[in-house]
């Protein structure tokens, strides 16, 4: 950092309510994903709608296997994670009992002298399996024999992998011991094959990136 530049914190808002109360805290044009019980997936979130690639009906749906639509009324009744971003802010909701829960907006702030501290530099790129099959409407299909096919809310080449990319924030405990404490979505990029290093073994995964929410 140069001298006189000021530190760059996280600050978070928080709130109690349905899924639905926490996107209209969250007005926002954005991205991310849902956990359910019976599936993981991603959305968008355009106007204060949501919208999701959904599996197609009929006669299409019979006779491809892959067959997809535009899901323009996504629910969120079995939703018990809810996450979506922007470049500039993340929100954050966790089902609890009664269909409500807590949500947690992040955003950073020049006017914090307290708590975790943004490190410089890019966004740091999570991959996810596989590459671009297709794209349409907005979305690309990635395809990997791992996963099969996942849809994901970003218009990349074909061939090109995908990532989340975040930040990440520090914290320094008593002893000047600083350590990465907490990170925030900033959005999602195609990559070339030269832009990555493939992994040799199967990561966690935190926040959708190459697992439950890629199947």
């Amino acid at each position: 950092m140069k001298r006189g530049e000021r530190v760059v914190r996280l600050t978070t808002t928080t709130g109690t309510g349905t899924a639905t109360e926490a996107l209209a805290a969250f007005p926002h044009d954005a991205i991310g994903w849902v956990y359910a019980p019976r599936e993981a997936y991603w959305l968008r979130q355009t106007g204060g709608a949501l919208v999701r690639m959904g599996t197609a009906k009929g006669r299409a749906a019979r006779e491809e296997r892959d067959a997809t639509e535009i899901d323009a009324t996504p629910s969120l009744a079995e939703a018990f994670e809810l996450r979506l971003f922007t470049s500039a802010a993340e929100l954050r909701w966790v089902h609890e009992p009664g269909g409500r829960g807590t949500w947690h907006i992040l955003i950073d702030t020049t006017d914090a002298t307290t708590g975790l501290e943004r490190l410089e530099g890019p966004a740091v790129p999570r991959l996810f399996w596989g590459r671009a099959a297709e794209v349409r409407d907005g979305w690309t299909r990635l395809a990997d024999a791992r996963i099969g096919s996942l849809w994901v809310p970003v218009v990349v080449d074909p061939g090109f992998y995908v990532s989340l990319d975040v930040v990440e924030y520090t914290r320094t405990d008593g002893h000047g011991n600083t350590a990465v404490a907490e990170e925030r979505c900033t959005g999602l990029s195609g990559r070339t094959h030269d832009d990555v290093t493939i992994p040799t073994s199967r990561p966690r995964a935190p926040h959708g990136e190459k697992g439950r929410a890629e199947q």
